[in-house]
């Protein structure tokens, strides 16, 4: 009787550890599927040319307009080169209404998330040399990415107490304590 509770709980543990590891190695097989020589984000245009996709965060558009900037381009033709180098249409057609004479409400209509508008308003309005509202910008998005990072990570923490404990404490109880119980009662029983 002794050795079947044994089994069992061994049956039960190497069943835990073959889910674990089966998951893990489907996660890896899925991933080697991909081709690994193209690097992450890059993606097969027509033609056989490869292009960036268009997923660059905000903060690397505000630091690319802050370098042409600083190096002397223009604010539309600056928005024209970024936007074509980050593949991003909107930077683009924005930079090349700008050129054309629009007014700077009326090239950015209909533009979700205007961060950048908003940190190039006043370099277009007044004439203020946009550095110094980029790099605040960029600043401040790094400042909310960093804290939305800090509280996913903290979420995470907690959250893993269930599992853990779900998983860690059944088995503990069934391969620590069910073995020496059974053997102290086949001890006292025989």
């Amino acid at each position: 009787m002794g050795g079947e509770g044994v089994a069992w709980a061994s049956g039960i543990v190497v069943g835990l550890v073959a889910w674990g590891v089966g998951g893990g190695a489907r996660g890896l097989v899925a991933r080697r599927r991909a081709d690994p020589r193209k690097p992450q984000g890059e993606r097969q245009r027509p033609g056989g040319r490869v292009s960036v996709a268009p997923e660059v965060p905000v903060v690397v558009v505000l630091a690319l307009l802050g370098a042409a900037t600083q190096a002397g381009a223009a604010l539309p033709r600056a928005l024209q080169v970024v936007g074509r180098a980050v593949g991003d249409p909107t930077l683009e057609r924005v930079g090349g209404a700008l050129v054309l004479g629009a007014t700077w409400e009326a090239a950015w209509e209909g533009v979700r998330g205007r961060v950048v508008a908003d940190a190039l308003r006043d370099a277009w309005t007044s004439g203020a040399a946009p550095s110094g509202a980029l790099a605040s910008a960029g600043s401040r998005l790094r400042r909310g990415a960093a804290a939305r990072a800090k509280v996913a990570a903290q979420r995470l923490g907690v959250q893993l107490v269930l599992p853990l404990g779900l998983c860690l404490l059944p088995a503990f109880v069934l391969v620590g304590l069910v073995p020496v119980l059974l053997s102290l009662g086949v001890g006292l029983l025989g």
